[in-house]
């Protein structure tokens, strides 16, 4: 992902605004390498007066399922737009580190494994404001294991976690 893909996204979701007002916001956990990208990002972001960031963690951590405190954060700060970033499963090790998506339809966390119930996605008819999603895959769905979302994780993933952050961080940077 360059800054100018997320430049021009940025443009048509806020309707060309001048200087939104914008929310990043990492999902995952931290304490788990190959659920931490978002939170990586967050880490490497300053707060700026048109940019809030937060590191939302899990509905384990918080009590709060992501789509409310995300809501609840944007909606205080007043952001035109949100950009939610999140590690994401691949099914395929080729695309481990070395994909990047950038979609406007929001995301829903954790739907790369089996959850004990539906969990609200983050999108714009969710939280009311114009999502950006950024998910990166950080680990593999086993085979054997698709129904049950089994993860596997490769020797490298904090390296991987480590440099598409910094990549991430540089673009926002950039761009806002």
């Amino acid at each position: 992902m360059t800054s100018d893909e997320l430049g021009k996204l940025i443009l048509r979701v806020t309707g060309g605004k001048q200087s939104p007002k914008i929310l990043v916001a990492g999902l995952g956990n931290e304490g788990v390498t190959h659920d931490s990208l978002g939170a990586r990002v967050c880490s490497l972001l300053k707060p700026l007066p048109q940019m809030a960031v937060l590191k939302v963690g899990t509905a384990g951590q918080s009590g709060l399922e992501s789509a409310e405190l995300v809501k609840m954060v944007a909606n205080g700060f007043g952001a035109d737009l949100v950009v939610v970033i999140d590690s994401l499963a691949a099914f395929g090790e080729s695309r481990v580190g070395r994909v990047v998506q950038l979609t406007d339809s929001g995301i829903e966390p954790a739907s790369g494994v089996s959850t004990e119930g539906r969990i609200t996605p983050i999108n714009k008819e969710s939280i009311g404001i114009p999502t950006i999603a950024v998910g990166v895959p950080t680990a593999l769905i086993s085979e054997e294991k698709k129904a049950d979302g089994y993860l596997l994780v490769g020797g490298n993933v904090l390296e991987i976690c480590q440099k598409i952050a910094e990549l991430l961080a540089k673009s926002i940077k950039m761009t806002v």
